[in-house]
């Protein structure tokens, strides 16, 4: 996803970006979760702004965060 942003008279272009690393798992006896990693970065420059790695788990929710 490509997101403009607008910062007085100068226009940023960011990218989101979603990775699945892990489906179907079972995580500490939780069957059938999610394991996926956000990233958040400046288009022109390609810098990192946020890298996050998330668990996901039915019923549970949002279960383990990982700041890289």
């Amino acid at each position: 996803m490509v997101e403009t942003r607008y910062e007085g008279s100068r226009v940023e272009t960011r990218i989101e970006s979603i990775k699945i690393t892990q489906l179907d798992f079972t995580y500490q006896g939780m069957p059938h979760c999610l394991e996926f990693e956000w990233i958040y970065k400046e288009s022109r420059r390609a810098k990192i702004i946020d890298h996050q790695t998330y668990t996901y788990c039915p019923n549970k929710g949002m279960v383990k965060q990982i700041k890289h």
